[in-house]
């Protein structure tokens, strides 16, 4: 499909341009084996993206907000990941006082 893209864009731009294609593989909420302070591990990322050293990695953004393409810096201390933007949120059961003070 890229390349189909570039060909189409070839016909438009007359000046000759230079692609370097680079795939992003960057998937979440995932168990991997990993090796980790010299030790087998299996890390689960889940709202995490592995950021290993140079691994290109998406922090997507919400409706109206811009997404981000990373580059790892491989940081030993949080396993190699990195946040993917995504918001966690926990809710309390609710009692019939609560739905009383939230309506």
């Amino acid at each position: 499909m890229m390349q189909a893209v570039i060909q189409a864009t070839r016909k438009v731009i007359s000046k000759p341009f230079d692609v370097v294609l680079e795939t992003v593989n960057c998937h979440h909420n995932y168990v991997q084996k990993e090796r980790h302070f010299g030790q087998d591990a299996l890390v689960t990322r889940k709202g995490a993206v592995s950021a290993k050293k140079g691994e290109p990695g998406i922090i997507p953004g919400s409706m109206g907000a811009k997404s981000f393409i990373v580059r790892g810096l491989g940081n030993e201390e949080s396993f190699s990941s990195c946040s993917h933007g995504a918001v966690r949120m926990a809710f309390l059961p609710c009692t019939s006082d609560t739905n009383t003070q939230l309506s």
